[in-house]
């Protein structure tokens, strides 16, 4: 395996290429897929936008990244992209294609690739076929300012509102999320009204209310006047508890938006009953919790193993952070060595947290994929 920059292509130098997953902060050129795909006919292209840019061993940056799978790496899969444009049941489509898709073998592991919006109807399709005992990965496409929108795509076919679902067919995998720095507070409380991503009460209260007196009123004039949050109240997410493992036993959930009704609009479900938490990180947590999660992957695993690695980093988090994120690329060269790694930023992630035993999908969040020899 190898990252390559797709600006600078050599085709002549790749030996027996399985598939390549791409990361780009910009619409992909179609003569450059052409051009792979002409020369490597047999070979699956997957690949997602990123927002800000890319993590790759040579830095933080914009453009378009890959990692490429050869034939000796041992790692084999098949994806599909479902488009979701005048799909009224998102959850029946993903459930109905993959009964077509599933082998006798349910897969250990599958890797999605979301656009905004439909990523908990996905999981919930995904288990209707091989329950909860299959380990989701994978986090939603990011909108950078030189897209129209965030998309993913196989091959030549290219979708806004769909997903890229790959069944890890062979290899060894570890994958893991993690709260990407923060803390609970206790400020806690029951959701007792929710309606999708709009999270309507908590404590038979207004969530606006209750979330204003939780963060010692730090958004009063924004609740007061509706509409969107800043973007420090990143800094504060809703924590759904998820286990009881200290410091990271939570899904976040980041509001962005209060409506007239004293509701709070988040980029993720949470349901009702569900006991939710106040989060709290400073900006710095934001980054050195990168070491933590690295370092808390690599110890999941044999010294020595690791192959390759991928990175989903929330764009909640960078965003708040953006003049670090080089930092970050430097943190995960430093503890990777020559391993190679491929990192996107993203605006949603899905998966397990360590040691848990069900796929959720959330935001602010870190998802780390160690590729196993």
């Amino acid at each position: 395996m190898k990252v390559i920059d797709l600006a600078h292509l050599d085709l002549d130098a790749w030996n027996n290429p399985k598939a390549l997953l791409i990361y780009a902060t910009q619409p992909m050129e179609p003569h450059i897929l052409c051009e792979i795909r002409e020369r490597y006919p047999e070979m699956t292209i997957i690949g997602m936008s990123s927002s800000l840019g890319i993590f790759q061993p040579d830095g933080f940056s914009r453009g378009a990244y890959g990692l490429l799978f050869f034939e000796e790496d041992g790692v084999s899969s098949r994806s599909m992209l479902l488009d979701f444009e005048g799909v009224s049941d998102v959850r029946e489509t993903v459930a109905r294609a993959l009964a077509r898709w599933k082998s006798p073998r349910s897969p250990a592991k599958l890797y999605i690739m979301p656009t905004p919006g439909q990523e908990e109807r996905i999981i919930e399709g995904i288990c209707d076929v091989f329950t909860d005992a299959v380990h989701i990965f994978g986090a939603t496409a990011g909108h950078d300012k030189f897209l129209e929108s965030a998309y993913v795509f196989l091959n030549d076919t290219r979708t806004s509102h769909g997903v890229v679902i790959t069944e890890l067919v062979t290899g060894n995998f570890f994958c893991m999320v993690t709260c990407g720095g923060y803390l609970a507070t206790p400020r806690q409380g029951t959701v007792t009204a929710a309606e999708g991503r709009r999270l309507v009460a908590i404590n038979g209260m207004p969530a606006a209310e209750v979330y204003n007196d939780w963060t010692n009123r730090r958004f009063d004039a924004y609740i007061q006047r509706g509409g969107e949050l800043p973007r420090s109240a990143g800094l504060y997410p809703l924590g759904r508890t998820i286990t009881s493992e200290p410091e990271c036993g939570y899904w976040l959930s980041h509001p962005f938006q209060v409506d007239a009704q004293g509701a709070i609009q988040l980029f993720s479900e949470i349901p009702v009953g569900a006991e939710i938490h106040l989060m709290r990180a400073t900006e710095n947590a934001l980054v050195e919790h990168v070491v933590t999660a690295v370092e808390t992957s690599i110890r999941q695993v044999r010294q020595g193993s690791i192959s390759a690695v991928m990175i989903m980093y929330c764009a909640g988090c960078a965003s708040i952070i953006s003049e670090n994120m080089p930092d970050i690329s430097h943190i995960l060269r430093r503890s990777f060595g020559s391993i190679p790694f491929i990192g996107c930023v993203t605006l949603g992630e899905q998966g397990r947290l360590l040691n848990a035993h069900h796929n959720y999908h959330g935001n602010m969040m870190i998802g780390i994929n160690l590729i196993l020899q």
